[in-house]
């Protein structure tokens, strides 16, 4: 892997762009304490703008995106709720249930899958890079995201199937 790094001669001052981009780097973080405010939707186009200036191999721009509607949110936290009594009972699934319901204006970034196994990993990373893009973008400003995808995956394929108040966003 190879970077070409061009100084153009409006570019600000090096240091100071070098300054900028560590401080979003180390002060990006998950998180999980919400506000029920539901983000503009001028925020999600634009976090979607900037996503889509990921690098992808070949330009396969493998990321989808899914604004998830109040009803799959339900159906979602109470999904979670569910697997999580299965694991550490029902006053911790209610908890978490209530803690999902309340979170407002949810983005599902999926990958598309395919049959090349190198292809496949690189799409996942491009599709890790455009999530990356969406949390630096939003630590710019007052819009912050969690990331999650521990356990999620088997959570992400539920959700497909609740599809039906899905609104599908190709950046």
């Amino acid at each position: 892997m190879s970077t070409v790094l061009e100084l153009r001669e409006s570019s600000p001052p090096l240091d100071i762009v070098q300054d900028v981009a560590m401080e979003l780097l180390r002060s990006r973080r998950t998180i999980h304490d919400f506000t029920t405010q539901e983000p503009p939707a001028g925020l999600i186009e634009e976090a979607l703008e900037v996503a889509r200036w990921a690098p992808n191999h070949h330009l396969t721009q493998p990321w989808r995106f899914y604004l998830v509607g109040a009803e799959t949110r339900e159906a979602i936290a109470r999904l979670n709720g569910d697997m999580v009594a299965g694991k550490k009972g029902a006053q911790a699934g209610e908890a978490k249930y209530e803690r999902w319901r309340n979170i407002p204006g949810w983005l599902v970034v999926t990958c598309e899958n395919h049959d090349d196994p190198i292809r496949a990993k690189e799409d996942y990373a491009a599709t890790c890079c455009a999530i990356h893009n969406i949390t630096l973008k939003n630590g710019l400003g007052h819009l912050r995201c969690p990331w999650l995808n521990s356990g999620a995956i088997s959570l992400t394929k539920l959700v497909l199937k609740l599809a039906s108040s899905l609104k599908f966003y190709r950046a």
